[in-house]
């Protein structure tokens, strides 16, 4: 009994590795597709570009009154809570003189370099924003919204990170060239940036070699196991009939490997 348990250990293995190269394949393609981190922060942008919309509304109301009052909140104070949580930032010139700034962590950028700048996406010395503009009488508005902090050094307390509600790792990237990664674009459907994962190395999915490895064991145990049944038996042809099933079984599976996309 013992003996037979032997002569099949390899084949129970086969199968097992099998199954977990399934299952990890699997998880790595629900989990950790960056087609899927680009969709959500689409669905994210989507939400959060009309909401700062909306406040920079609310500001430019106040200003226009003349009388500074906001029709939502009861203090600038709160506003500027409510602002930091959703990732926003409002600064307002007034010609070239600094009025308004909601943030005081926020690295102000030169008011020519925001009149001169047509993109959605910008790069600001503290990382990437999407910025809305709009003007009352002589005070022009701008809003930005925090894709990604990005800091001159990192430590334990400073480490770069996305904006509020993204949920995306931080070993990702932002890229403003649309041929890099991921691209996401607007409503409108206009490019905003792309997204591309540090940790993917020469292109590869996350967890692709751990499931090669399983690939090459599975392999092996089954060589193994066959090299086993082909020494037992005495029937020549037979053995080279089983040697071509195997063979022809090993095509098959590749076959379906890349017809599913497995690596």
């Amino acid at each position: 009994m013992k003996n037979k348990l032997l002569k099949y250990i390899h084949a129970i293995l086969t199968l097992v590795f099998i199954l977990f190269v399934v299952y990890t394949e699997y998880y790595f393609r629900q989990n950790d597709r960056l087609a899927n981190v680009a969709n959500h922060a689409r669905q994210v942008l989507e939400r959060k570009e009309q909401w700062l919309k909306n406040d920079l509304g609310e500001l430019q109301t106040a200003i226009a009154q003349k009388d500074g009052v906001l029709q939502k909140y009861d203090s600038f104070s709160e506003f500027e809570k409510d602002l930091k949580k959703d990732g926003f930032v409002l600064v307002a010139y007034k010609q070239d003189s600094l009025l308004i700034w909601s943030d005081n962590s926020f690295l102000i950028p030169e008011k020519s370099f925001l009149e001169e700048e047509n993109s959605l996406v910008v790069r600001l010395d503290d990382g990437f924003y999407l910025m809305q503009k709009q003007k009352v009488d002589s005070i022009d508005l701008y809003g930005f919204l925090l894709l990604k902090k990005i800091y001159p050094y990192q430590n334990k307390f400073l480490k770069n990170h996305f904006g509020p509600d993204f949920f995306i790792p931080d070993s990702f990237d932002i890229s403003l060239h649309p041929n890099v990664g991921a691209s996401v674009s607007n409503s409108d459907g206009k490019f905003l940036f792309s997204l591309s994962d540090d940790n993917a190395g020469m292109g590869s999915r996350r967890g692709q070699k751990g499931v090669g490895l399983l690939y090459l064991l599975a392999i092996l145990s089954g060589l193994v196991f066959f090299s086993i049944l082909l020494r037992q038996l005495k029937d020549l042809k037979l053995g080279l009939s089983a040697f071509l099933v195997w063979g022809a079984g090993l095509v098959l599976l590749r076959y379906f490997m890349l017809l599913w996309g497995f690596p």
